[in-house]
């Protein structure tokens, strides 16, 4: 399995990121220049919709469909969890004191394993040889300004 990831404190409530997301349709394309398209297949963005996402990077394309597999709410914030057949996609929020930490996680499935040397050795030699075709160092640059974007949209006017 490959596991790409990015975390940010925003200044902000779990409250208000939830409802970021959950109107991602209508904030997509504002997030980051290289989303190009987000539609609700099946109408919400609950537990059990579909929704498709499309996005160019560096003039490569990547357009998925994704089940919304878990949206739950934690003790401190929510995790919300997007699922296509090699891939998912977790959103993670946790309060800190007055802000949150923000985690962007994208996984890959490839390789499926928790033995730390096929995690430490077989994976990173996996994740290069696939790279050419799937551009992991695209998506995780994608994912880091992904989190700065989200970070500079919550807080803007925020007076906190």
């Amino acid at each position: 399995m490959i596991t790409l990831q990015d975390s940010i404190e925003i200044n902000t409530t779990p409250e208000k990121i939830l409802n970021w997301f959950q109107n991602l349709d209508k904030h997509f394309t504002d997030w980051h220049p290289n989303h190009t398209k987000f539609e609700k297949i099946t109408g919400g963005m609950d537990e059990g919709d579909i929704i498709r996402f499309e996005e160019c990077i560096d003039g490569k394309w990547f357009k998925f469909n994704f089940k919304i597999h878990k949206i739950d709410k934690t003790k401190n914030g929510w995790r919300a969890e997007f699922k296509a057949p090699m891939a998912t996609i977790i959103f993670k929020v946790e309060e800190k004191k007055n802000t949150c930490i923000f985690s962007h996680i994208e996984t890959f499935g490839f390789i499926k394993s928790q033995n730390p040397f096929i995690c430490n050795v077989i994976a990173p030699i996996f994740r290069k040889l696939l790279n050419p075709k799937y551009r992991f160092d695209l998506i995780e640059k994608d994912i880091i300004e992904d989190n700065i974007n989200l970070k500079r949209i919550l807080e803007k006017g925020n007076n906190k």
